[in-house]
């Protein structure tokens, strides 16, 4: 080998080497893979906060909607079917639909001289981003427990029976009484739920005549100058005296659909049981209604009545949906309600769970009715021009105004059998 040769093989290799160095030291291809594990490992962070916050909330919304289940069920505890109320109410108050596989499970107990109820929820929450994991859902498990709490209530056995109540414990006010209204019902008493700063309010010019007014509050809008009389604040109000007793219909399939009812022959008209369906007039005020015994129910419309003379015995409307029974003007009517059977002393009512919407009750001539009105979901307002007398009656609304005069007949209510001592169980939660 040449001297030449030699000089040529070194300047090779010292190229060789300066090219690996070069390699070494260059970072570009690195940087770019650290970067894609860096994003891949923030990928996977990010998709797994969203899926265990979305659990979480998930279960939180899952506990309260147990612990209401659990309450609910327990105000039935000695019923056969008090599991059942417990899954209604669960069910109402779970609006998360996309849970799997969901078991509600209820159990009695006894520990010592209380008892328990206890409630298990166990279900499955799908995850978000399941495809980034090898999970298809968090398994979810939660837990309430409702105690009994057993109390001695004394009551007078002469107690009046409450006659009005609202029932809207957050309504501000529960009940208005306007100036010019006059309630003479002086053998019961009206009972306001509102537990608000103003959970009544009270004008000047009124005359009311009750045993007493029951406010669940402790603070009402007085401007009567004392008329309102034998006012009572924190009061313990009656509960719900028709909650859960008032049957559904069987069958609400449609049997008369829109009806006019202003051209009748010789203005007589005769009503038959079942169910209304559509828009229904009553516009002739000469017109005289009579009504067969038993149960009206008005679907997917209303009736608009203004004017004539209505009458019938052991009759009961139930509106169904958000239909209403409008009873506008001109109105001379007589009802007694049903004697016996499922609607018993009802003689206005709706379906449960009603969203909660205004109702007027309009009468510029004489209405007289015997029988209960309970329309929990309704913002009752009572527009009397005349003389609206109720009797054997409680009138039960989600709250109420009262304009004009209504008069209640409360010697014909039976008294509150109260004993003079009462065992009373209290569900509350307990865990």
């Amino acid at each position: 080998m040449s001297v030449g040769d030699i000089l040529k093989s070194k300047n090779i290799v010292r190229a060789q080497k300066q090219r690996l160095t070069k390699f070494r030291k260059n970072t570009d291809g690195n940087t770019s893979l650290m970067f894609a594990g860096s994003l891949s490992v923030l990928l996977l962070t990010i998709t797994a906060a969203v899926d265990i916050t979305s659990t979480l909330s998930t279960k939180s919304k899952m506990q309260d909607a147990l612990d209401t289940a659990v309450l609910t069920a327990a105000v039935h505890a000695e019923e056969s079917n008090f599991v059942e109320f417990g899954e209604k109410a669960f069910a109402v108050n779970l609006a998360d639909n996309n849970l799997k596989n969901t078991r509600l499970t209820f159990e009695k107990r006894q520990n010592g001289d209380s008892s328990e109820l206890i409630g298990v929820v166990k279900s499955s929450s799908p995850l978000i981003f399941s495809n980034f994991t090898d999970k298809t859902g968090y398994d979810i498990s939660v837990r309430s427990v409702v105690k009994m709490n057993t109390t001695e209530v004394s009551a007078p056995s002469d107690a009046a029976p409450t006659c009005i109540a609202a029932l809207d414990k957050k309504a501000n006010p529960g009940m208005t009484i306007n100036s010019g209204a006059t309630i003479d019902a002086s053998g019961c008493e009206i009972h306001v739920h509102s537990e608000t700063n103003s959970a009544m309010s009270v004008n000047a010019g009124i005359n009311i005549d009750v045993v007493k007014t029951c406010v669940a509050g402790p603070k009402i809008t007085d401007n009567s100058n004392g008329q309102i009389g034998d006012l009572e604040l924190n009061c313990g109000v009656t509960p719900d005296p028709f909650l859960d007793k008032i049957p559904e219909p069987s069958d609400v399939s449609c049997d008369y659909n829109w009806g006019n009812y202003d051209n009748a022959p010789g203005n007589q008209i005769t009503m038959e049981p079942g169910v209304y369906c559509g828009w229904h007039n009553f516009n002739n005020s000469n017109i005289a209604i009579n009504f067969e015994p038993g149960l009206y129910v008005i679907k997917n419309g209303g009736w608009n009545v203004n004017g004539g003379n209505w009458s019938g015995q052991g009759v009961t409307f139930y509106m169904y949906d958000t239909s209403n029974l409008n009873f506008n003007s001109n109105v001379n009517a007589s009802f007694t309600a049903p004697s016996s059977g499922d609607y018993e002393g009802i003689f206005l009512t709706e379906k449960p769970g009603l969203p909660t919407r205004s109702y007027n009750l309009n009468s510029n001539s004489n209405f007289n009715f015997e029988g209960a009105v309970y329309l929990p979901s309704k913002r009752l307002t009572v527009n009397s021009g005349g003389n609206l007398v109720v009797r054997k009656t409680q009138i039960v609304a989600n709250t109420i105004m009262l304009n004009g005069t209504m008069g209640i007949d409360s010697s014909a209510i039976p008294s509150t059998d109260v004993t003079t001592q009462e065992s009373v169980k209290t569900p509350y939660l307990a865990e």
